[in-house]
């Protein structure tokens, strides 16, 4: 598609991008003197999707969201849209829409005034900032208060308007650093739909800036997990959950339980783990191993069941604490020398009796991971992350 071109679509007389723009990130490194914060990265943020970079804090992520939208210059590679470099273009003129963490509204401003705030910056002819700003307004279910201050609106109504200050201006690619940190809980939910309803009726290719897994699980289709400047996977939620790449995404992505053990085979049918404390485990290779390697199982606490009398191949473990949360119970067992395992049920009947005898087993639909033990691992069986 050529640039500029839009297909018809979306919200009515509003713009839009009924299949974005891609970004294509390419072999890009930044270092900060000695120090490299982004690491030879390569990704291709696909047009129309939600890209989210997920990682601890200092993993890069931020960076790299600064040197797409133009704020830092990268050390090497290069950043593309729709095919083309936008390296030598200062911010204001590469198109990309941001929404801050702070929302960075005009305090002085209404409503109207900042989202058609862009518009105006750009010289857009006064007869049409008006219907696009009401209609705008409207896509982000602001109206009636189109003359309120910041200070007069919640922090849910502040990020509307941040959003449709950024769709005001038909940007090519929107970036989202860290949008929800500043709302509660609830809050937050309503956000991350509301911004996939307006991907999904613009759509925006869009690229979201957290450290919280919830909100990449929620909101991307894809999300890069991020460690110490490098992608460690990059696919969609849930294959990123089910099937991790490292023991770091294992870790990063949700709670698992870590148990070491040695391989006892090895084969199509998966890799056979008998564990240093008792059990015998199944799963899915991630990294290649052979017969009597040292390896760890990442195990989902969802992926245990709990059993009252044993059997060959079961874990043996003593019950120390049950949580109910909801629809569910967390239970906390002590396995081994003091190590332990969570399990997560659906709660049924009476809870169980701390410090009673209890076995362990992995669901038959279930297949936890499989890695070889760093050289340098200091994890002890039976760790959670």
């Amino acid at each position: 598609m050529a640039d500029g071109q839009r297909l018809e679509g979306g919200i009515a007389g509003a713009p839009a991008h009924a299949v974005g723009s891609t970004v294509d990130i390419d072999a890009v490194t930044h270092r900060y003197a000695t120090m490299v914060a982004v690491d030879n990265v390569s990704l291709m943020v696909r047009a129309g999707e939600i890209m989210a970079l997920l990682g601890p804090s200092g993993c890069g992520k931020t960076t790299l969201l600064r040197i797409i939208a133009g704020f830092v210059r990268q050390t090497s590679g290069s950043i593309l849209i729709n095919g083309r470099s936008i390296d030598d273009r200062p911010p204001n003129l590469r198109n990309i829409g941001i929404v801050f963490q702070n929302y960075a509204l005009f305090p002085h401003m209404s409503v109207r005034e900042n989202v058609a705030y862009g518009l105006k910056a750009r010289g857009t002819p006064r007869s049409e900032i008006g219907g696009r700003v009401d209609r705008l307004i409207e896509a982000v279910h602001l109206t009636g208060m189109e003359e309120r201050l910041p200070r007069q609106l919640s922090g849910g109504q502040q990020q509307r308007v941040a959003l449709a200050r950024v769709l005001a201006v038909d940007p090519s690619v929107v970036l989202l650093d860290e949008p929800f940190s500043a709302l509660d809980k609830n809050l937050r939910l309503d956000m991350q739909i509301e911004i996939k309803r307006l991907q999904r009726e613009f759509g925006l290719t869009a690229i979201l800036v957290t450290h919280d897994q919830d909100e990449a699980m929620g909101v991307a289709d894809r999300v890069a997990v991020m460690n110490k400047g490098k992608i460690e996977q990059c696919d969609t939620p849930v294959e990123v959950y089910d099937r991790p790449a490292s023991l770091f995404v294992s870790g990063f992505i949700g709670t698992t339980n870590r148990l070491e053990g040695r391989v006892v085979s090895a084969g199509p049918d998966g890799v056979k783990v008998e564990l240093d404390h008792g059990g015998v485990v199944i799963g899915r290779g991630q990294d290649p191993v052979a017969v009597g390697a040292r390896v760890i199982v990442s195990v989902r606490p969802e992926q245990l069941v709990l059993h009252s009398e044993p059997a060959d191949g079961l874990i043996a473990a003593r019950h120390r604490l049950a949580m109910p949360m909801g629809s569910q119970t967390i239970h906390e067992l002590e396995h081994g020398r003091g190590n332990t395992i969570k399990v997560v049920e659906q709660r049924v009947g009476a809870p169980r009796q701390a410090g009673n005898a209890v076995w362990l087993g992995v669901r038959p639909d279930a297949v936890p991971s499989v890695f070889a033990t760093p050289s340098s691992t200091s994890s002890s069986q039976g760790s959670i992350s």
